[in-house]
Order: structure tokens, then C-alpha cells, then sequence
């Protein structure tokens, strides 16, 4: 992709985050996930709840936000050792810490009041504390204890599979056996085979259009030519939207469908990339504000592949839109920590270390990639393995 290109779509790209932030309705309160963060728990014990609860589900807009947690502090007033308070009004202010830029301190530190609090009530609670690093990660480096507790919350709740497995159906192990096997195209295409007729038995199952997403997606990646990968990408955008209409606001939905039409666009031309750039930059702002785990690897490899090409005027965009670059490479260094075992996380924020100038760093995080275990992340060894192979090219590139 050619210089101008690259520092077009991150202008548009930018531009359009800070325009598009209430464009998704509500949805239900029920995401699929394999996170433990992002289903928080819904009290009824106080009919304030249920009310706080409808302004939250339609979060899109942010003075729906702003209505909720008014009402949980009114909560928590009458009942200051209410855990459940405490956990919501952290999640809360990190969401509103996303949106509201200028006044991103207040809320960061309004958010780990709150955590600080339901820790006090329950110590050692994996949820409150996971919130209170993003928003800590939002407002300045963290400490080598807490990158520590950020290892073991990445290793205790590691990703085992993009989503969770439906009913047990013998069609579905065959699938994901496939599916798992994907570093040969053939596997790769029986498997888009098997979720097709999965579809046609479950309709209303949103994991079935998630994994048809990723499954063209990956076998765009055996394709030589620009013209068959934007083909079969623009395919799994078309399942990764369909998921999306299912949960508007499902962070592995519109992860999943970002990449694809973002690859899918690259693939054609700067018309079609304008053209899909809000529908693109929506997507990205609802994993940004629903599950953070997303963002730190989607969102850093969208930086790190700008900053690639477009270079420092990438880095100038972002601050002004509120993402200033120490804010970039610390949450591209709290992707390496929170999931080191995902090698692209590295690649990405070598990336970075390239544009700035700072080789030692980005030859640590190459070799760092280069000499991992792609298997040791189980079913993510296809991805590993491409990782790898492109680390060694831009190792060989800068340091032999």
C-alpha cells in the first residue's frame, strides 16, 4: 500500500472515531464471549438496578452512560460495602475515560477509585482489578508488580478459543478439527464446507457466523493475488456482519468483521476504503469500549501497520484525536504482557520501536518472535507460524 494511501485512511479512519462514537442500538445483555470481564452480574436486589441497567444497555449513547452510573452512585450511597456497585462504576468510568478525551484523568481515576473499592470488599477479585489496569494503562506505565499480576491474569484466563463451542453436535468437533487444521488450504476450505451446513441447522447461533468469518479470512491468507483475497474477505465480512446485526455491540463480532473488511478494502482500492471507513471505524470503537483485551492486539496492529508506511504523521493524527504516542506503545507493551504467548503482539510493537528509531527495542521484540514456541498457544499455531515468518523478513531487513 503506497505512503499516501496508508496516511489517508488513518486521517479518515481517526476522523471517523471521533464522529461515530452513538451509532450502534442496544443489545442484549447476554454477549458471547470467553472473557470473564465482559458479562459483569446484574443485581435485582434493588429496583434501581433494572433502571440503570436499561440506560447502560444502550450505552452507544453517551448520555445513557453518564444516567447509569448516576443512579449506581445512588446505590452505593445507601449501601457503601455493595461489591457489585463498586465493579459497575469502574467498568463504567473506563468507558467513559474511552469517550470523553479531554476529561480522560478524571474518569480513569474515577474508575480505580471505584476497583480499589470492591477490591477492599473482595480481595483479590480477578474482574475489578482487570478494569482498573485498562483504565491504569489509559492514565500511565505501570509498574513491574502490576505487569507481573497482568502475566497471571493473561495466563489464568487464556484464550483457548476465539469463542465458545456450541451444542455438542458431531458436525461441529468435525468442523473445528478442520477448522484447527487450517494450515492447509484444503482443511481450511472443508471446514468454511461444514460451517455452511452448521448455519443451515443453527440460524439463530451467532459462533457459527463468527467462525465462517475467520475461516475466509484465514484461507484469504493461501490466495497470491489482490483481486482472490479481497474476494473471499469481502465473503467473511459479509458473515462477520451478520453477526454483528445478531450483537451489535459483541466484541469478537466486530473484531472479526474489522479484519476482514479492513483487508478487504486494502485489497481494492483508497475508493473502496473511504467507502467502508465509518462502517470499519465503528466496529473498531466497540471493541475498543467493550473488551480491551481485543484492542490491545487489533488496535496496536492497526497502529503499528500505519505508522509502517505513513510513519510519523500517523503518530500526529492520533494525538490529536487523544491517543498520544506513549499512550500507543504502552498499550501495545500491555499486549505483549497480557498474552505474551501471541507473537503478534511483539511484531506490532516492533513495529512502533521501527518509526521512532529505537532498534534496540524493536530487535528485542523481533527476536523475542522469532524465538518462540508458535504451538504453545493452543489453536493459534497458524498464526504464529505467518508471525514468525514475517518477523525474520524485517529481522533480516534491519539487522543483517
Amino acid at each position: 500500500m503506497k505512503p499516501t494511501r496508508y496516511a489517508a485512511l488513518i486521517i479518515i479512519f481517526f476522523a471517523v472515531m471521533a464522529v461515530a462514537r452513538a451509532s450502534w442500538a442496544a443489545y442484549p445483555q447476554t454477549i458471547t464471549t470467553t472473557s470473564p470481564w465482559v458479562n459483569l452480574p446484574r443485581p435485582s436486589d434493588d429496583q434501581r438496578w433494572a433502571e440503570a441497567f436499561s440506560h447502560w444497555d444502550k450505552r452507544a449513547e453517551t448520555d445513557e452512560v453518564i444516567a447509569s452510573i448516576a443512579i449506581i452512585e445512588d446505590i452505593a450511597r445507601d449501601k457503601p460495602d455493595c461489591f457489585e456497585c463498586h465493579l459497575w462504576l469502574c467498568r463504567m468510568n473506563y468507558l467513559m475515560a474511552m469517550r470523553k478525551l479531554r476529561q480522560r484523568d478524571n474518569y480513569c481515576e474515577n474508575s480505580i477509585e471505584s476497583a480499589d473499592r470492591a477490591l477492599e470488599i473482595k480481595p483479590g477479585d480477578d474482574v475489578a482489578r482487570y478494569w482498573q489496569l485498562a483504565s491504569l494503562v489509559l492514565l500511565r506505565n505501570l509498574t513491574e508488580e502490576e505487569y507481573k499480576e497482568v502475566q497471571a491474569l493473561g495466563l489464568k484466563y487464556r484464550h483457548v478459543r476465539p469463542l465458545p463451542v456450541p451444542d455438542n453436535d458431531p458436525l461441529w468437533a468435525e468442523a473445528l478439527k478442520k477448522y484447527d487444521a487450517r494450515m492447509d488450504r484444503g482443511q481450511a476450505l472443508a471446514a468454511i464446507e461444514d460451517f455452511r451446513k452448521l448455519d443451515e441447522k443453527y440460524s439463530d447461533r451467532i459462533e457459527v457466523k463468527l467462525f465462517l468469518c475467520y475461516s475466509y479470512y484465514w484461507l484469504s491468507e493461501f490466495e497470491t493475488t489482490r483481486e482472490r483475497k479481497a474476494e473471499l474477505n469481502g465473503i467473511g465480512a459479509e458473515w462477520g456482519r451478520k453477526a454483528i446485526q445478531m450483537e451489535p455491540r459483541n466484541p469478537a463480532a466486530n473484531y472479526a468483521f474489522a479484519v476482514t473488511m479492513g483487508t478487504y478494502a486494502e485489497n481494492t482500492s483508497m475508493l473502496t476504503i473511504i467507502r467502508h471507513s465509518i462502517e470499519i471505524s465503528r466496529a473498531i470503537i466497540v471493541v475498543v469500549e467493550e473488551e480491551p483485551t481485543y484492542m490491545y492486539g487489533g488496535f496496536s496492529r492497526y497502529i503499528a501497520a500505519s505508522l509502517a508506511v505513513a510513519g510519523e504523521l500517523s503518530f500526529k493524527v492520533c494525538a490529536m484525536l487523544g491517543f498520544p504516542e506513549d499512550l500507543i506503545i504502552r498499550i501495545s507493551v500491555f499486549s505483549t504482557k497480557l498474552e505474551p504467548a501471541c507473537l503478534d503482539n511483539y511484531l506490532q510493537l516492533a513495529l512502533m520501536y521501527i518509526t521512532l528509531d529505537r532498534m534496540d527495542e524493536a530487535k528485542q521484540a523481533l527476536e523475542t518472535v522469532i524465538n518462540g514456541d508458535p504451538a504453545i498457544l493452543k489453536y493459534y499455531e497458524p498464526e504464529n507460524r505467518i508471525v514468525q515468518k514475517e518477523a525474520r523478513e524485517l529481522y533480516d531487513k534491519h539487522f543483517k
